[in-house]
Parts: structure tokens; C-alpha cells; sequence
């Protein structure tokens, strides 16, 4: 039987910032339920199976970034993961996991992921500048995951051994980040302060591509609508192509367009 590919919306970010204290929670959870209340979650914790219901934003506190137990091994600083689902209408889950240290003083950055349904009445692209705002995030981007991206067989060896394939689907985890680079174009990338030097924007805009340049970063639109990449894959696939060609070679691991039929 083939198997069946779903479209889905996916949030990634690295955040700058530290995200344990809970008015960053509260600040991501309000900026959720702003652009639609029905992202707000149904059930939350810090590991799966997700077993606590709640029905407020503040009820999520205690689980936001639960600290280490340092009497017993813990690290000072460290903390829980945060996640939640939502079964309902919009279905949705997401996953915070906050900065974390070893004994050895490494560091993984923060990493904030949420995954929904792709649903016409959420403003997506202004969920994820609001997210933006609270984050302050080195690199964030926002795409709908279509079947054909979801399918490795539609890519190069190079591209699905390199793990861009897989970092394109999930979002980027700040560990591929920092040893393999950026994965692939999204229809909504964020470049934080660090990586503004990858982007030509004179070239950009010259080519078309919306660019917007904050204060902390720089957003960089492939087209007018998300659902492009959805209703009109070809078109959004060749306009990525042409995107891609603005980039110093080897900047994403993904380099070729996946094949349709």
C-alpha cells in the first residue's frame, strides 16, 4: 500500500535567549492563542505520555521549565522539557527544549518547535514574527511540509545523507546547526544577527523576494501565501530554485528540488 503523505504546518527556532523563566513561556503561549484560540493546548508535561489537561495559560506554569534536582545529580540551571498537544481542532503539538548544560560546561541552545495542521484561518506568518519578537531566535523558520517533501525517495543520496532531508522536516535542531549548517529554504526564514551575512538582500530584492530587515534580524519570503507551497507546489519549488541560486554554493545541505511525478 503507498503510503500517505499529510501536509502539516512546522514552527522551528533557536532561540538567543534564555527561555526557562516562565514570562518567556507565558509570552509564547499568548502569542499561540492570539493568532488563533484554538492553539491553545489541551493537555501538557515534561515527557510523553501527556496526561495533565489544562484550560489556561497559567496552569501551564508549573510545567514550563520544571528546574533540575540538583541534591540528586541535577545541574544547576537546567531544565524539564516543556510539551503539549491539542487533539482537537487545531490539532497541534509543540516541544520546548530548554538550554542545557553538561558537566563539561557544553552548551545546547534552546530549540521550540510546534507542528498543526494546516489550517486557512491562522495568520501563520504572523504567529511566527510574534514568535520572532518574544525569541530573538539565531535562526527560525516557518513551512508547510507537503507530501512531496515528506517522501526521501524525491531527493539526491547527498541531500537525505546529509540529514537535511530529515532537519527540512523536523526544523532545524541548534546541533545541526552549529557541525552541518543550514538545512533548506523554507517559505519563511528568519536570519538571526550571526547569520545576516549569508543574505545578498540587494539581490534578493532585486530578484523579487520579500525581505524584511529588523532591528536583530533579517526575514527573507519566498511568496506572497504559505499555501502556495501546498496548492501550487511546482511554482513554489521553482521559485526555491531560483532563491537557492542567489546563495553562496553549499550553504544548504538540500540543493536540488524534489522530484515530482
Amino acid at each position: 500500500m503507498k503510503k500517505s503523505f499529510e501536509p502539516y504546518v512546522n514552527l522551528s527556532f533557536i532561540p538567543s535567549i534564555e527561555t526557562s523563566d516562565w514570562s518567556v513561556g507565558r509570552a509564547v503561549l499568548e502569542a499561540l492563542c492570539s493568532a488563533d484560540h484554538r492553539l491553545m493546548p489541551e493537555k501538557v508535561g515534561n515527557s510523553e505520555p501527556l496526561k495533565t489537561a489544562i484550560s489556561s495559560i497559567e496552569e501551564c506554569a508549573p510545567y514550563w521549565a520544571r528546574l533540575d534536582d540538583v541534591s540528586r545529580g541535577g545541574i544547576e540551571g537546567n531544565a524539564d522539557s516543556f510539551m503539549w498537544k491539542r487533539s482537537r481542532a487545531i490539532k497541534s503539538t509543540g516541544h520546548v527544549m530548554h538550554r542545557f548544560r553538561n558537566k563539561f560546561g557544553d552548551v545546547r541552545p534552546t530549540w521550540l518547535i510546534v507542528r498543526a495542521d494546516p489550517d486557512r484561518k491562522v495568520a501563520w506568518s504572523d504567529l511566527f514574527t510574534a514568535l520572532c519578537g518574544v525569541l530573538n531566535p539565531v535562526y527560525a523558520t516557518l513551512h508547510i511540509v507537503g507530501a512531496a517533501e515528506q517522501d526521501s525517495k524525491n531527493f539526491s543520496a547527498s541531500s537525505v545523507e546529509s540529514f537535511g532531508f530529515d532537519d527540512h522536516l523536523t526544523g532545524l535542531p541548534p546541533i545541526n546547526l552549529k557541525r552541518k549548517g543550514l538545512a533548506n529554504l523554507s517559505w519563511l526564514n528568519y536570519f538571526g544577527h550571526d547569520l545576516q551575512s549569508l543574505l545578498d538582500v540587494p539581490a534578493l530584492t532585486s530578484a523579487g523576494f520579500a525581505t524584511t530587515i529588523g532591528e536583530k534580524g533579517v526575514m527573507l519570503q519566498l511568496t506572497s501565501n504559505i499555501f502556495d507551497v501546498i496548492d501550487n507546489f511546482r511554482d513554489f519549488s521553482s521559485r526555491r530554485e531560483q532563491l537557492r541560486k542567489i546563495f553562496a554554493p553549499a550553504v544548504f545541505r538540500v540543493n536540488d528540488e524534489p522530484k515530482l511525478p
